[in-house]
């Protein structure tokens, strides 16, 4: 049974890191980034994509709750069995929940995946609230390394903390949350 995967294009480089190595990977299809944005556009997305694809098994590579409790919409109205990481936001999937948490006050930031969106979550941000609200309560931005960046991604990350007067903070990521969704879909074979 192929498992297919529908997911964000942040996660992307972090997702087929993951599945290097692994059988029976239908197909994969990564959203844009900035639809979380659009919350019902989003959610509507994503059961689109659900319809479209032949698998009998899905991994679902975002957070439970982004687009407003998105796992919730989806199993409601999705019409195969889903797996979602455990994990709130697409951050807390490359740190652990709990870690999330930990991190997360007056904290903005920043993965690889965001790094390659940037520009239209950017455009879009501007568009709907001003790009500089989003930074009103950070004092900080955390680069997660999740491996699958290079120094070009640190050094935007430096570029952008002195940009909003953020101090840079550099931790480590992992691909356990992910893991752990994947192993999910055992229980359907």
């Amino acid at each position: 049974m192929a498992i297919g995967i529908i997911a964000c294009s942040v996660l992307k480089k972090e997702i087929l890191k993951f599945l290097q190595g692994k059988k029976n990977i239908g197909e994969i299809v990564f959203l844009d980034a900035a639809l979380h944005l659009e919350p019902d556009k989003h959610r509507l997305e994503v059961l689109d994509a659900i319809k479209s694809m032949q698998e009998n098994i899905l991994l679902i590579g975002y957070g439970k709750n982004c687009s407003y409790n998105l796992e919730d919409y989806v199993k409601e109205r999705g019409s195969v069995p889903c797996a979602f990481p455990n994990a709130d936001h697409c951050i807390a999937i490359l740190l652990g929940q709990k870690r999330y948490e930990k991190e997360m006050r007056n904290a903005f930031f920043l993965t690889p995946g965001w790094i390659d969106n940037w520009n239209e979550i950017e455009r879009k941000l501007q568009k709907l609230i001003g790009s500089n609200n989003v930074f009103e309560s950070a004092n900080r931005l955390i680069y997660v390394d999740t491996g699958v960046g290079n120094q070009k991604y640190v050094g935007f990350a430096e570029k952008f903390s002195q940009k909003h007067g953020l101090k840079l903070e550099i931790i480590n990521g992992s691909l356990d949350v992910l893991g752990e969704a994947f192993t999910k879909l055992s229980q359907y074979d």
